[in-house]
């Protein structure tokens, strides 16, 4: 997953505003005051930072700290000759609190089961943030990884079934009007791609790398993609439910 650092802290520590926060990310006393609120902690709150450590959490996005993007917290920790803890604090700290991170907390066997379960369907909640900028992965690498590594590498599903995953299931499913088929009066949104090649190149270092295998995407019906270049064709709109 990824997200803004501020999430992984305890809900009380976001309750004051940002200056008192910033304000306790130094000194000894309040350090280790938010040492024991995330390893001690008596709240309610996911609190990923306990749960799989500063090493799984990988710096993408940091106000004034550029420097560190690509670093997990623990090697910029070691970088510095502090503790974790120190670290975590500094980086929110010096950025202001706007700095961005990426989770790695799920099982690939858990993944793989979830794909194969029926109602499963595949999407992403990623977004672009222009050039110049990082993101997670996921914003440009989640369908041919999907199609590439889970259903013609791995074979999770057959590959007629992982295309519905992507398309006439959620369209029955939240009733799309018009959509997730090719069919008569239907609109015309479609991916041109080769099944054999279609895969994710895209790194968490470099989250831009185009990705292989697709060669045209349509709106629809006009190609707004080809061969990876926008060709400046803006067809999207705003999809309505059905009732």
């Amino acid at each position: 997953s990824s997200a803004t650092i501020l999430s992984t802290l305890p809900p009380s520590y976001m309750s004051h505003g940002m200056e008192w926060l910033l304000q306790h990310m130094e000194g000894k006393e309040n350090i280790e005051a938010l040492r024991k609120a995330i390893f001690e902690s008596t709240e309610d709150w996911e609190n990923p930072v306990a749960k799989i450590g500063f090493n799984n959490h990988l710096i993408v996005n940091a106000l004034n700290t550029k420097d560190v993007i690509g670093m997990t917290i623990a090697e910029y920790a070691e970088k510095r000759n502090i503790e974790g803890i120190e670290a975590y604090a500094e980086l929110i700290r010096l950025n202001e609190g706007k700095i961005s991170d990426v989770r790695f907390a799920m099982s690939e066997d858990n993944i793989e089961k979830l794909y194969k379960h029926p109602v499963a369907m595949v999407g992403s909640d990623g977004l672009y943030m222009g050039k110049g900028t990082s993101a997670h992965v996921r914003a440009f690498s989640t369908f041919p990884r999907y199609l590439g590594r889970y259903i013609r590498e791995k074979r999770v599903l057959p590959f007629a079934e992982g295309i519905r995953r992507l398309t006439g299931l959620p369209a029955d499913t939240y009733n799309l009007y018009r959509k997730g088929y090719i069919r008569e009066g239907y609109d015309a949104d479609m991916v041109l791609f080769n099944k054999g090649t279609i895969i994710d190149k895209s790194t968490y270092a470099d989250p831009m790398i185009p990705n292989e295998g697709i060669h045209m995407v349509f709106v629809n019906g006009k190609a707004a993609v080809v061969n990876n270049e926008l060709t400046g064709v803006m067809e999207g709109k705003q999809i309505l439910r059905a009732k």
